[in-house]
């Protein structure tokens, strides 16, 4: 499935169409092309972001074929604008050229909510798919992210991410003074964030989605998403995953200029919203790297993943091997911690140099199963190398507590974890 995607998008303005109406359901069972909903999570360091993103979604050229829901949730103390409310609301996007001012109206106010609850998330995901019926939908999960990772709260109730943050404030340019939190949507108010290694992410897509179609596409405007674990994990709930190896900056997903050429052409597919999405993230804002993923046949990366965790257990020479491959595979971040995350098919590539015959093949196995699986990866800066997806391989025992915990998909099914365990031991 890994192809470059090209498509021809009319350059014509479309002809003026009436204002949807902001108040009632859409009531046409066809509905649009196309709902985007964004979870957009600032109740935390990220509050300055939430006006710049909101005013980002409205220069988009959107047409009745593309509604974008927004829940909006703000903290307290870090900006002021638009008159310093700090509750949560859900918004339509309108278009708007004026980037310092939010016109799209205020569908609900919510007040003070927590965003770390499953139970907000799949509230905002079926009011969303109720309130604007598509043929096909999307979500954007905003906020920090350290992939599948979770850490327990301090005795105070707060948590701490594993490194230093990598975000700068938006007004002063400055460090934000505190490291960013493990999981995603981290919310203030409440010190809690959704972990999928604790499962709560996937049980607020599961509760939003009932009975429905999965999404087409689920994105991260986020850091470090785009993971094995954090694929496997949310196969069951999306067809297309985008999301970054790397820490994502400022300006993260560029909405103008990706929701601006679906509006052109609303026919598409998820697998080219997740590309575009990805492409425009990295060409446009100049993010290191982003990737989209397919979700649909993840059996043979599976396959390949558990091919290599039992041939390394079961052999001491394929061990040797293994871990020579692994110390010189790359990962795409400087910071300490996150080098544990491996690019995956820079791993294969290493492992398939091998001098053991089977892990050389082994790793060849891994290498064309990632190929297949990413749909494309994009990468600036001196990431053009990264393939689009990572593996964890560290073995501190305080992260592999949480790599086998209740939402850890991935190590139900292969023998990954028990080969960081089994490395563990003996270092």
């Amino acid at each position: 499935m890994h192809a470059l995607i090209s498509l021809l998008f009319f350059a014509c303005t479309p002809s003026p169409e009436p204002e949807p109406d902001l108040t009632t359901p859409v009531e046409d069972e066809t509905g649009a092309a196309w709902t985007i909903l964004i979870y957009m999570d600032g109740d935390n360091d990220l509050e300055s972001y939430v006006m710049h993103d909101l005013n980002e979604l409205e220069a988009s050229m959107l047409t009745p074929d593309v509604r974008v829901l927004v829940l909006a949730d703000r903290a307290e103390g870090y900006v002021t604008e638009d008159g310093d409310w700090t509750t949560a609301r859900r918004y339509e996007i309108v278009p708007d050229a004026d980037l310092d001012v939010v016109a799209s109206p205020v569908i609900e106010d919510l007040g003070e909510v927590d965003m770390a609850d499953p139970q907000t998330l799949g509230d905002f995901i079926a009011w969303g798919r109720e309130y604007a019926p598509a043929k096909r939908t999307a979500i954007v999960l905003w906020n920090h992210g350290t992939t599948w990772w979770t850490e327990e709260p301090d005795g105070d109730g707060t948590a701490h991410g594993p490194g230093e943050g990598g975000l700068l404030d938006l007004q002063t340019g400055d460090p934000p003074g505190n490291t960013p939190p493990p999981g995603v949507a981290w919310d203030d108010s409440s010190g809690r964030e959704l972990s999928i290694a604790k499962g709560e992410l996937q049980d607020g897509l599961a509760l939003g989605i009932g009975d429905g179609a999965p999404f087409d596409v689920i994105a991260f405007d986020a850091c470090n998403m785009a993971s094995f674990e954090v694929a496997h994990a949310l196969s069951p709930y999306g067809l297309a995953l985008v999301g970054a190896e790397s820490t994502v900056g400022m300006e993260g997903l560029n909405y103008t200029s990706t929701i601006g050429e679906l509006s052109q052409n609303p026919s598409v597919d998820g697998v080219v919203l997740a590309d575009l999405f990805a492409l425009h993230g990295v060409k446009v804002n100049q993010e290191p790297n982003y990737s989209a993923i397919g979700l649909d046949n993840l059996d043979p990366l599976v396959a390949a993943v558990d091919g290599i965790a039992g041939l390394a257990l079961s052999d001491e020479a394929a061990m040797d091997a293994f871990l020579a491959g692994r110390d010189a595979a790359r990962g795409a971040e400087a910071d300490p911690w996150r080098l544990a995350y491996l690019d995956l098919g820079d791993l294969g590539r290493k492992l398939a140099e091998s001098a053991h015959p089977e892990m050389a093949e082994a790793g060849a196995a891994l290498e064309s199963a990632v190929f297949n699986t990413v749909i494309s990866s994009s990468g600036s800066r001196g990431f053009a190398w990264t393939t689009g997806m990572t593996i964890y391989a560290d073995t501190v025992q305080t992260d592999l507590h949480d790599y086998t915990k209740r939402g850890a998909s991935w190590s139900e099914v292969t023998r990954w974890d028990e080969l960081l365990k089994t490395i563990a031991a003996t270092e």
